[in-house]
C-alpha cells in the first residue's frame, strides 16, 4: 500500500486573521512561497513509487491530516531585519528523525542562512498541523519555517523559483531517507551536496590584502573576476581539501574542485 505524504500550504487561503508574512521588496508572501513550494513537492513525490502526495490548506477538516507523513511549509517574519535562520517544530520522535533529515537536506542543497533551534518558539513547537496529524495516526510530522523573508539574505535564499525549488528537493531526499528510498531515479543534478564552492581568505593586491568571500559554481570553471560576496555566516567555508558547512558538515572536495581556487587566494583555517 502507497505511503500518503500530506503537505499544508500555510496559511492559505486565509485572506482574514492570521495570514502569514507578508511580501516586502519584492519578496514572495509567505503563502505564495508554501503554495510553489508545495506544487514543487508534489511533482517530485510523484516520481516515486509506493508515495502518494496529497496537498492540503490551513483550516481544513481534521480528517485531511491522516497519512503517513505530514508538512505544513511556512515562512517566518520579524520587524528585526537581522533576524534569520531555518527552524522545525515537531511534537513526537519520528516527527524530531524525519526533521533532522530535512534539515541535512536542506542544508545540503543549497540553505546557507543557518539554523534556529527545533521548537524555537512556543507556536512553532505546539503548531496545531503537527499536532493534528499526529491526533489521526500521522506521526512523522513536522513545520518547517523555511528562512526568514523579512531578511535580505534569507530573501535571496527563498526567492522564486529556486526557493521552493530548494525546499522541494531536501523533502524529497528526506522522505526517501526515511524510508530508505532509493535516490538512483534521481537526476544527476539533484545529487544533494554544495552547489558552489565559496572561499574565505585574503585576497592580493599590488598595494592592498583583504578579507573576502567568493562563490564558484562546482564543475565549472571560476569566473576570472568573481563578484559574488557573502557574509561569513552564510559561508561554505574552504579549509585544506573540504568544505565545511554553517553546521559544521564537511564535504570532500575533489581535485577539479581545488583547481578552481584562484592562487591569488590563501585559505583561511
Amino acid at each position: 500500500m502507497a505511503r500518503e505524504v500530506v503537505i499544508q500550504r500555510g496559511h492559505v487561503p486565509r485572506t482574514t486573521g492570521v495570514t502569514g508574512t507578508g511580501g516586502i521588496d519584492g519578496n514572495p508572501t509567505e503563502q505564495i512561497f508554501a503554495s510553489a513550494a508545495a506544487a514543487a513537492c508534489v511533482k517530485r513525490l510523484d516520481r516515486i513509487a509506493g508515495i502518494d502526495a496529497r496537498v492540503i490548506d490551513a483550516d481544513v477538516p481534521d480528517g485531511s491530516y491522516r497519512g503517513d507523513v505530514f508538512v505544513g511549509i511556512h515562512c517566518d517574519g520579524s520587524d528585526n531585519r537581522s533576524a534569520h535562520g531555518a527552524s522545525i517544530g515537531w511534537q513526537s520522535p519520528e516527527g524530531k528523525a524525519f526533521g533532522d533529515l530535512w534539515k541535512r537536506a536542506y542544508t545540503e542543497v543549497g540553505w546557507s542562512g543557518g539554523w534556529r533551534q527545533d521548537n524555537y518558539t512556543a507556536a512553532l513547537g505546539g503548531y496545531y498541523g503537527v499536532r493534528k496529524a499526529i491526533q489521526r495516526g500521522n506521526r512523522v510530522a513536522i513545520c518547517c519555517e523555511c528562512g526568514f523573508l523579512t531578511n535580505p539574505d534569507d530573501k535571496a535564499l527563498l526567492s522564486l523559483p529556486q526557493g521552493p525549488d530548494r525546499f522541494a528537493l531536501a523533502f524529497d531526499l528526506a522522505v526517501r531517507r526515511y524510508f530508505g528510498i532509493s535516490t538512483g531515479d534521481m537526476e544527476e543534478d539533484d545529487v544533494a551536496g554544495p552547489r558552489y564552492l565559496i572561499v574565505r581568505g585574503k585576497e592580493r593586491n599590488d598595494q592592498w590584502v583583504t578579507d573576502l568571500a567568493v562563490a564558484y559554481p562546482l564543475g565549472g570553471r571560476p569566473d576570472s573576476s568573481p563578484q559574488d560576496k557573502v557574509e561569513h555566516r552564510d559561508l561554505l567555508v574552504f579549509m585544506g581539501a573540504a568544505l565545511v558547512d554553517a553546521n559544521g558538515q564537511s564535504f570532500p572536495l575533489e581535485q577539479r574542485q581545488l583547481d578552481a581556487i584562484p592562487k591569488v587566494f590563501t585559505p583561511l583555517g
